[in-house]
This record gives C-alpha cells, structure tokens and sequence, in this order.
C-alpha cells in the first residue's frame, strides 16, 4: 500500500500508516489525536482506501479546528474547509497521492464510491 508517510493539520503533523485488519476488522481506520497518528486497515483498497485517508484526516482537522458537539453547521463545513486547504498547501505528498489515487480509479472504472455513513455510525 502505497500512503503517504504523513499529513500536516494546522500546526500539527500527523503519520500515517497501516494496521493489520486483524486487530479490528470492523474499523477501516482511525485517528489518534493525542499522538498525532492515523491508521488505515492494510486490507483496503481503491475508493475505499481514499475515502478512508480522507476520513481520518478529517478527524483530525475537527480536532485541530477545536469544533465542539453542537457547532452550527456553517461554522463546521467553513472550518472543515479551511482545514482541507491547508492540508492540501502544506502536504503535496497528500496531494500527490489523492491525485495519483483518483486518477487510478478513474482508469480502472472504480469512481463510484458507497456511502459508508451508516457503517461508520454503527462502530461508534
């Protein structure tokens, strides 16, 4: 699996890597704020892959922006968006990988990726 080592989210750099799916194979990744880490299963692939990169990395941007249960919904998808860009400013590995990775998706057919909205709910 080819990620990228890491991602920087505001002032703070997170790694990310794998973990073996058969720790916790219901969990396709996750996000450890208190150690700077996002993990992503190392049994995943295509759309899935990218849509779970992105997840995590959006964990940590709700951390590093400080939102709160109950924030208004503009103020969390304003704060969501200024996040992204900066992980796209500051990371080109990121970048890089999510074009490289669309790209590749695209080619081969796979653009359509489910909506894991209710899979997630339920490991919560």
């Amino acid at each position: 699996m080819n990620l990228p080592q890491g991602v920087k989210v505001g002032p703070y750099s997170f790694s990310i890597s794998t973990f073996p799916a058969d720790d916790r194979e219901d969990v396709h990744g996750y996000c450890l704020t208190t150690s700077r880490v996002i993990k992503v299963a190392d049994t995943i692939k295509g759309a899935l892959l990218v849509d779970t990169v992105i997840h995590e990395i959006l964990h940590a941007i709700y951390w590093s922006a400080g939102l709160r249960e109950g924030d208004d919904e503009e103020r969390i998808v304003s704060l969501l968006a200024t996040g992204w860009t900066q992980v796209l400013i500051d990371s080109p590995s990121v970048r890089k990988w999510l074009s490289a990775e669309s790209a590749r998706l695209q080619e081969g057919g796979g653009s359509k990726v489910e909506n894991l909205s209710d899979r997630r709910q339920k490991q919560r």
